[in-house]
């Protein structure tokens, strides 16, 4: 048994339609830091700061979400908060309309961190995927 708890704060400031300035703090603790099979650090920060783009067309959807910032973990109860280390994130994604009822949909994202907001097995997170899908709506 190991819960997880966070706490995000956030803010975004449109500075033009369609862009935003963006910023958040993120804390997260593990109740069982020394589970096994997978890293979870007892406690860990994040502060980061990024834009984030979305404009629609017509026939089409552009969105990209970028950012950087600093991380740092504790591993266990009993050992010291680590130094601070960077953080970089992107998601980006295309979407058409070729039809009335088909999408086409291209998703990209990346992560360089020490922490991940998924079960990871390292302290050490590189992360990258490219997806294509097409959707098709049965109404």
């Amino acid at each position: 048994n190991n819960r997880r708890t966070g706490v995000t704060a956030g803010m975004g400031i449109a500075v033009v339609p369609g862009l935003r300035l963006t910023g958040q703090w993120q804390q997260t603790w593990h109740s069982n830091p020394a589970a096994p099979g997978y890293f979870a650090p007892r406690n860990a920060q994040v502060a980061d700061f990024g834009f984030e783009f979305e404009r629609e067309y017509d026939r089409a959807t552009i969105a990209f979400d970028a950012g950087g910032g600093v991380q740092r973990f504790q591993r266990a109860e009993w050992a010291t908060i680590g130094a601070w280390a960077p953080a970089l994130r992107m998601w980006g994604l295309v979407a058409w309309n070729v039809g009335r009822r088909q999408q086409i949909l291209i998703e990209a994202e990346s992560y360089d961190s020490h922490v991940a907001d998924t079960v990871v097995v390292t302290d050490r997170w590189r992360y990258a995927s490219v997806t294509a899908s097409l959707r098709v709506s049965l109404r």
